[in-house]
């Protein structure tokens, strides 16, 4: 669907393009391609590089590479929206540049083919103003960016105990600032417990136990500051430093 949704209750829903986000952002999108740089097999200090079809790395190749597959993203997008619609592609901006180390030559290209196709790049708040709106169906399914596009990635079997227990330390932290006792840390620490990407790591089982003890110690960390408030300078810093524990009672 290409359309954004009015829903009932006010908000408004622009579904993202998932045959176009997955042209890029998938295991077998353009990243994947054999001239590329592998990420996974690079040496500390990126000597030596090799492509992800085992062949000595080609800058040069793979910059042309990058052209080609930024001329079919355009083709591809450009015919889905022939007839009309939005097409959003919404990309983690990790993937250009770093796991995919010439997603920038990619992006740079899309941006000088797509007028010459005819396509029109507009940010998502300009593009709202003249793009038609339809009612949201009633049965919308409930969705998410994780595998297979529901809530398991975060909350099936294999993650069953680190939900249970980031569910079990968000009340805790609740119960703390209704009494007045939370610390601004327990709050950022319950905010890098929630992270996604642990759930995610655990579920793609690609970190071994980096995530589970990541997950731990910010859970011992949080239950610290709560069984004694003020007692600690947090170690994590840049995690909303302005934390306001308040902020958990917003209904």
């Amino acid at each position: 669907m290409l359309t954004p949704l009015a829903t009932t209750d006010g908000p408004l829903l622009v579904p993202i393009d998932r045959d176009a986000i997955e042209l890029v952002w998938s295991d077998g999108g353009y990243p994947a391609g054999g001239a590329y740089r592998d990420s996974h097999r690079r040496t500390i200090h990126h000597h030596h590089p090799w492509a992800n079809d085992g062949a000595v790395y080609d800058r040069d190749r793979a910059r042309a590479q990058a052209a080609a597959d930024a001329r079919d993203f355009v083709a591809r997008v450009a015919a889905r929206t022939d007839t009309g619609g939005l097409s959003v592609c919404a990309l983690d901006t990790e993937l250009l540049g770093h796991h995919w180390y010439e997603g920038l030559d990619w992006l740079a290209a899309v941006l000088e083919e797509a007028p010459r196709a005819g396509l029109e790049l507009v940010g998502l708040d300009a593009a709202l103003h003249d793009t038609p709106v339809v009612a949201a169906p009633d049965d919308l399914p409930a969705t998410s960016w994780g595998t297979p596009r529901t809530l398991w990635t975060w909350d099936g079997p294999q993650v069953e105990e680190l939900a249970f227990a980031t569910r079990a330390a968000e009340l805790r932290t609740v119960a703390a600032s209704v009494r007045g006792g939370a610390d601004p840390r327990a709050v950022r620490e319950l905010l890098a417990l929630q992270s996604s990407d642990w759930s995610f790591l655990v579920t793609r089982d690609i970190s071994g136990p980096y995530p589970s003890e990541r997950a731990a110690g910010h859970l011992a960390a949080l239950d610290a500051a709560l069984a004694d408030p003020g007692a600690s300078e947090p170690s994590v810093r840049a995690l909303a430093p302005f934390a306001d524990p308040a902020m958990l009672l917003v209904p």
